[in-house]
């Protein structure tokens, strides 16, 4: 129940002024600068287990060819957005348990309820915003990191070409998939 307290205050805190833009700015700098390091990892190993994986089992039928296909929806569809959201959450989830209740317990939100400052608005919001900025571009960047992992993958494991594998990517980047990549970044953020 406080939670979606809680969570109402933040929405409606987004929309409502005062907006604290050094704040905004240094938490999209956290969530994404900071972030990228793990992404970039998990992502390029992420994409080389899903290629390798998906090439063992393509093998089977003899249709190795159509890995950049599969690479394609799965990436863009599922595991860019679901591995990035997962990632970014376990990052940021312990850097704001330990700076928010280091300041719960030095009674910095208090004081700031003291000067008149609404810590929602001051605290959450700057970190609900720099999130949902963040996320959309982290998974892009993602996505385009586990292409290549899987690039690396059709070549020297499943024997493709790297132009058919990169012109099947681009054949299956059409309108619902990438909505469906898009908006998953965005309701993750929330």
């Amino acid at each position: 129940q406080d939670l979606a307290v809680l969570s109402v205050r933040m929405v409606a805190a987004v929309f409502r002024r005062p907006h604290y833009w050094r704040d905004i700015y240094e938490q999209t700098y956290f969530a994404g600068v900071g972030s990228l390091p793990v992404v970039l990892v998990s992502s390029f190993f992420a994409g080389q287990a899903l290629a390798l994986q998906f090439a063992r089992q393509l093998r089977e039928t003899g249709s190795e060819s159509v890995l950049g296909t599969m690479m394609a929806i799965a990436v863009v569809r599922a595991l860019g957005p679901d591995l990035t959201g997962m990632v970014v959450a376990a990052r940021l989830a312990s850097g704001y348990t330990a700076e928010i209740g280091s300041m719960k317990s030095t009674d910095q939100i208090d004081a700031l309820t003291a000067f008149g400052t609404d810590p929602v608005s001051k605290l959450a919001a700057p970190r609900l915003i720099g999130i949902v900025i963040m996320l959309p571009i982290l998974t892009f960047i993602a996505n385009a990191v586990q292409f290549l992992g899987g690039a690396i993958m059709a070549r020297f494991v499943a024997h493709v070409s790297l132009s058919l594998y990169w012109s099947q990517i681009r054949k299956e980047m059409v309108f619902g998939t990438l909505l469906i990549g898009t908006v998953k970044p965005l309701t993750f953020a929330f």
